[in-house]
């Protein structure tokens, strides 16, 4: 599985020291790592199929301080895909009205039929990418609907919409980036936590700074951050997902490519 680290914030924050901790973990997600952040107006984008403390393009991004109002941050280990960069995350994408999107997910889609016809659409091979695309098309569908570009209320229930069905029989912790919101939703008990820290949120799957008031995201609910806030707290949709739903797939998946 991967990890995520992600940050928004309504002042820009220096990650790197966060950023430095989370790639320690890259010893056991060596098949690649990602970055994307919001500076400057611009969001910025790396990705690689190189073990990150490996990667000398790593250390040259963070061998100073970052600082950014809005970041995701990824480590990957594969379960499926080639390792190469456009297997990585986070994907970047445009919708119908320009907006950038970045994105990246934690989990797999067991049951992914609904996934099938974005599959052809995708750069790389994993289910993670035809998540994204599952999502963005329904943004653009509601764009085209109403003739002009969503408001940031509008985006809102589009994406509770798609979540409920892709969180049936699935683990799925999201987090992503429309240049102005941040999503976030998990739907597995200790696999995403925050840290609220006035006008700066933290995300991540695996806390590695004691100093930050970590907490269990509310689970099973789309939630949406602004400039470092919680916005919105949607519903409960109730599709916990529970790890041993998952074993028969892992187990069909490992043997599938040889490693049980």
């Amino acid at each position: 599985m991967c990890e995520l680290y992600a940050v928004n914030s309504k002042d820009e924050i220096d990650i790197r020291p966060n950023c430095d901790l989370f790639y320690r973990h890259s010893v056991d997600h060596p098949d690649g790592w990602g970055l994307s952040f919001w500076q400057r107006n611009a969001a910025i984008v790396y990705r690689s199929p190189l073990k990150a403390l490996d990667d000398t393009k790593y250390c040259a991004y963070l061998q100073e301080a970052l600082w950014c109002t809005s970041a995701l941050v990824h480590i990957r280990l594969a379960t499926v895909g080639i390792m190469s960069s456009v297997n990585c995350h986070p994907f970047r994408q445009a919708d119908l009205s320009g907006r950038i999107w970045t994105f990246m997910h934690n989990g797999t889609a067991f049951q992914d039929k609904m996934l099938e016809p974005y599959k052809p659409l995708r750069r790389g091979d994993t289910d993670s990418e035809a998540v994204f695309y599952f999502i963005l098309d329904a943004v653009n569908q509601a764009i085209r609907d109403k003739g002009r570009p969503l408001t940031q209320s509008e985006r809102i229930p589009v994406i509770e919409e798609r979540i409920t069905h892709l969180v049936q029989g699935n683990k799925m912790n999201l987090i992503f980036f429309d240049t102005e919101q941040m999503y976030v939703h998990t739907n597995m008990k200790g696999t995403l936590f925050y840290a609220q820290e006035g006008s700066t949120c933290s995300f991540m799957t695996a806390p590695v700074n004691d100093s930050q008031p970590w907490r269990q995201l509310p689970l099973n609910r789309l939630l949406v951050y602004k400039n470092g806030i919680r916005i919105h707290e949607g519903e409960d949709h109730k599709q916990e997902f529970f790890e041993e739903m998952g074993a028969p797939y892992i187990d069909a998946l490992l043997a599938k490519i040889g490693k049980k």
